[in-house]
């Protein structure tokens, strides 16, 4: 009878054993929970919130092993020593042991565990000496059933909480010992703990993607880089943290509080916008409250793109781009070459770049000297407003430079340059006679002794050309084309340039004290007229430096102020007489482009052939005729002469006339006229050349008759009915 009463409560142990094991690992909630019985410490006959330290206690629901110290909220003890200290973090009592003569001190309590699993044990940990007393590296057991599991090195600094872990398994289940023990020799340096937590290992195990939607272009359908699909991603795990959230990370991001999970196994986030780049699907899953619970996997394989590859965005694709990075649709003079790409955008005979000439713009250390192009690197902060730049043709334009701060040169790489400190700085480049927008080619924008790791930051830089398009540079992908000293593009393997994480363009430069050479980005648009740009830089050491790169440059100027920029312009000054005949081109039908009838390009855009067949005149350059509007004013016309042969042979005709010219109109665009205020200013400029016939239709020109007056001798009657 004895016998079977064992047996029957051994086998009714058993049950209660497996039930408690399952109520563990199974709760409806599907959490992880704390194995420990009163994990926080506190013992219900003390006053945990006040100051009611004490030697020789124990925590309720443990055991005592020798004689481990309570401490309170407001009290620390040490054996018999007590001083004033705060809470722990979890606030109540928490207690303190040490080794004292070889004896372990410390607490104790039976859990039951199951074989095979993973475990996470952790608790708030302190360390501090005993006020008065010599500091010694105290050593903390973890045992189990008599075994030491761990022995987890001390906090670095005494009187600071931390919260360490471990993690560990047993071979089997049961019910086993928990000891937490003071061991080693240190007996005046006390360890400190409290909120105890032992639970079943988080894991997670699988992140799949399902459900994919179809590719979304994003509106941009040239632009690969944008394309995204939706997909349903399942995470599964086990033993989830009881509290914060549960995170998706990588090429898709999602976030679901612990309290919203679908299940304690799993959670599936719908919808998750992840790129269509036909590449793996690749995220990561952490649990908030457990850093050592994450997980990252291949979910799949995401959709391609659904976009045409558009580089420049204008509704060609790459592949069929005939003037890659310029719109193909530009075409000014119809004649199948994009503007672009187009060296005479309107088929006059003049090069786009030689309509208005040329102008020098450098930055020098010395004071700014307009007339010679130059600008002094000492500005101020505000507006400054430089103006009557001019061109070789004598174009005048002005410079309109705002920066937040001051600044001060700087050389680099053989270059005087502007001090790119803590500022937002603008250059805009502006008509002297409208105000309006006008663009500059020929600049390489330049940063120089730019050392990222010293503190100085590029955070932003853009450009507007003259069709008013700004290309903006900023963001975690968006410096394409610039390049650093070893020549590679940033986004390309090995550039010296990248970003950091807030987008602000970055350099891998070693520091060096003072301006260093070899230590730049460079952008090139020098293909491109640019009417303004910007740059936001900040330095929190030493300065970097801004200047671009040449001092030669072409305007795209709009002379007449009519709205039209010279190089689409077929009469620049509005002065009635095409550029293509000012500038000495052949232009018989009167249509201001060079040659007669229809005319073929080559494949830059020149006229090359017209009905006649090759053109051999055109593109030798402008005269700068072609932007100062011309009249002519015969203000006295010759008369017709009756010549009595019986008297005489003579007759005599005579004109007066005045040339006026100006650079100045009235109106505004598109509706604008030459201003001849000045009448007879060109008079010096008047030439005579007396035809037989009207020149306009086919009249002969009298050699040597180049002056006002024409005196005919030898008159006879076969010259009656001349017209002169």
């Amino acid at each position: 009878m004895e016998i079977f009463t064992r047996l029957s409560l051994e086998n009714k142990f058993s049950f209660l054993k497996v039930v408690c094991i399952l109520m563990l690992l199974f709760s409806w909630s599907g959490f992880s929970q704390n194995l420990f019985v009163n994990p926080g410490l506190d013992q219900a006959s003390a006053n945990c919130t006040g100051a009611d330290a004490a030697r020789d206690e124990v925590p309720d629901s443990w055991v005592k092993t020798f004689t481990p110290d309570r401490s309170t909220e407001q009290e620390r003890a040490w054996d018999g020593t007590t001083a004033t200290r705060g809470p722990s973090p979890s606030g109540g009592c928490y207690y303190g042991f040490r080794a004292l003569g070889g004896n372990s001190e410390g607490i104790a309590q039976d859990i039951v565990l199951v074989g095979g699993e993973t475990y996470n044990f952790s608790w708030d940990y302190l360390i501090e000496t005993v006020p008065l007393g010599t500091s010694c590296t105290p050593q903390l057991e973890i045992i189990l059933d008599g075994t030491i599991i761990a022995t987890p090195p001390p906090p670095p600094v005494e009187n600071v909480w931390t919260r360490p872990s471990i993690t560990f398994s047993v071979p089997t289940s049961g019910t086993y010992t928990f000891e937490f023990f003071a061991g080693g020799a240190c007996s005046s340096t006390w360890n400190f703990v409290d909120d105890l937590s032992i639970s079943l290992n988080c894991e997670i195990t699988s992140i799949t993607a399902a459900n994919f939607s179809a590719c979304n272009d994003n509106g941009t359908s040239g632009n690969p880089a944008d394309d995204f699909f939706t997909a349903d991603v399942s995470v599964i795990f086990a033993n989830p943290a009881g509290s914060g959230t549960l995170n998706l990370s990588g090429d898709g991001t999602a976030s679901v509080g612990v309290g919203s999970l679908d299940a304690g196994t799993f959670h599936t986030f719908t919808g998750v916008q992840l790129p269509a780049d036909g590449g793996a699907i690749n995220l990561t899953a952490a649990f908030s409250d457990d850093a050592a619970c994450t997980f990252t996997a291949n979910a799949g394989t995401a959709l391609t793109s659904c976009s045409v590859p558009d580089a420049d965005n204008d509704g060609v694709p790459d592949a069929s781009d005939v003037c890659p990075g310029f719109d193909d649709n530009a075409d000014n003079d119809g004649d199948l070459i994009p503007d672009g790409c187009d060296l005479d955008d309107d088929n006059d005979g003049i090069l786009d770049d030689n309509e208005c000439g040329t102008t020098t713009l450098d930055i020098v250390t010395t004071a700014t000297d307009i007339p010679n192009g130059l600008i002094g690197a000492a500005l101020p902060a505000g507006v400054t407003l430089l103006e009557d730049f001019t061109t070789t043709f004598g174009e005048l334009f002005d410079v309109r430079i705002t920066r937040t701060a001051p600044s001060g040169p700087i050389t680099a790489d053989g270059e005087i340059q502007i001090t790119a400190s803590t500022s937002t700085t603008t250059f805009e480049f502006l008509d002297a006679n409208s105000g309006q927008p006008i663009g500059l080619k020929g600049f390489i924008f330049n940063f120089s002794d730019h050392e990222s790791a010293n503190g100085e930051v590029l955070s932003q830089f853009s450009y507007t050309d003259a069709d008013a398009n700004t290309v903006s540079f900023g963001g975690l992908n968006s410096w394409p084309n610039w390049v650093g000293v070893n020549g590679i593009p940033f986004g390309t393997a090995g550039s010296n340039l990248s970003v950091d994480g807030s987008g602000n363009l970055t350099t891998d430069y070693a520091i060096a004290g003072g301006a260093q050479n070899n230590k730049y980005e460079r952008l090139d648009v020098s293909d491109i007229y640019v009417t303004s740009f910007t740059f936001d830089t900040s330095v929190t050491g030493a300065d970097f430096g801004f200047c671009w790169l040449g001092n030669s440059f072409m305007l795209a100027c709009d002379s007449d102020q009519d709205g039209i920029p010279n190089f689409n312009d077929l009469d620049s000054d509005n002065d009635g007489c095409n550029d293509v005949v000012e500038s000495g081109g052949d232009d018989e039908d009167n249509d201001g482009i060079l040659g007669n009838g229809a005319v073929t390009v080559d494949g830059n855009g020149q006229v090359i052939s017209d009905t006649d067949g090759a053109i051999t005149d055109g593109y030798d350059g402008a005269n700068g005729t072609e932007i100062v509007a011309t009249q002519v004013v015969v203000t006295t016309a010759p008369s017709n002469q009756t010549v009595d042969l019986s008297s005489g042979d003579t007759a005599t005709f005579s004109v007066t006339a005045r040339g006026d010219e100006t650079t100045t109109y009235t109106g505004t665009a598109p509706n604008t006229l030459p201003d001849y205020a000045n009448p007879g200013n060109a008079d010096a400029g008047l030439n005579y050349q007396w035809y037989l016939g009207d020149p306009g239709t086919g009249g002969t020109p009298i050699v040597g008759e180049t002056a006002d007056t024409l005196t005919l001798t030898g008159v006879d009657v076969t010259m009656d009915g001349n017209q002169y």
